[in-house]
């Protein structure tokens, strides 16, 4: 129950960009698109698979548009995965990757295919919070082995920025994530209890991720005063989710019968933070005068 990961994650992506790459998709098979809480794996170049458990519905290149300068590899994979989606694919398996050169091309291109599992679960190292995907046992994957509580759950925020010169604004994304392969857990009779135990500490660190958003909302007027202050607050938020995560497990160790007040009280809160739900920001170039 104890054991937290706190890390935070800062990517200033393409901040003077003016054209993003060109995508080119070919559906082989029709299926619902998805949403991102559903899952996607991504399977880099390096990573096996076997392929006798996907069934491949489409191909996706993610390439130079001609006057591409936002094509770093997050950004390219951004473009393939979202395209993915919309396949209805819960997989990209990226077979061939073509680095940046300065005698050709300065994007990272790509080509994937387009995958279907039959369960992607095996496969997840990270799951990103949504109120429509509530973790379970099989998410916890780290090893049990001399491990002092029954579960630990590693969850934090991290975020990353991009924009364009020439829009004025740039962009603020946060995320709230789960480390499958940090967080445990051990058998335990009462594994139902245990599992809305860790549940609560993830939904926890969803609360900070949006108190994060909702400070920088009121505080940061310009990109220039992100790049000084934005990392302090989150490392200020972050000891404060800390903190918290301590006060919780201390009131429902000394005493199990305070886990539903604290049930009710995360889900308030969240509730109360609706507004920064969606965890995405634009900030200015220049504040205003």
């Amino acid at each position: 129950m104890k054991t937290r990961l706190f890390l935070l994650g800062l990517g200033l992506l393409g901040l003077f960009s003016t054209c993003s790459p060109k995508v080119v998709v070919k559906p082989l098979q029709n299926f619902p698109a998805r949403q991102m809480y559903e899952g996607l794996i991504v399977f880099m170049p390096t990573d096996s698979i076997r392929y006798t458990e996907a069934e491949v519905i489409g191909e996706i290149r993610v390439m130079d548009s001609g006057t591409s300068i936002n094509c770093d590899l997050e950004t390219v994979v951004d473009s393939a995965e979202a395209q993915a989606l919309k396949l209805g694919a819960n997989a990209i398996k990226i077979y061939k990757h073509k680095l940046p050169s300065t005698l050709g091309s300065t994007c990272h291109q790509i080509s994937a295919k387009a995958l279907r599992l039959k369960d992607i679960r095996p496969y997840e190292k990270e799951i990103v919070w949504d109120a429509r995907r509530r973790l379970s046992i099989t998410d916890f994957k780290g090893d049990t082995m001399n491990r002092p509580f029954q579960a630990a759950t590693c969850s934090s925020f991290k975020y990353k920025t991009w924009g364009r010169l020439i829009d004025g604004y740039m962009t603020l994304k946060v995320e709230t994530f789960f480390d499958c392969f940090c967080s445990y857990f051990k058998p335990d009779p009462a594994a139902e209890t245990l599992l809305e135990h860790e549940q609560i500490h993830f939904d926890i660190s969803e609360i900070y991720a949006r108190r994060f958003v909702r400070q920088v909302s009121s505080e940061i007027k310009s990109i220039e005063e992100f790049n000084n202050t934005g990392e302090k607050i989150a490392r200020t938020i972050v000891l404060d989710m800390q903190k918290r995560q301590d006060l919780y497990d201390s009131e429902v160790y000394a005493d199990p019968s305070k886990q539903g007040a604290w049930i009710e009280k995360t889900q308030n809160e969240l509730q109360e933070l609706q507004e920064f739900a969606p965890k995405q920001l634009r900030i200015r170039f220049k504040a205003k005068k």
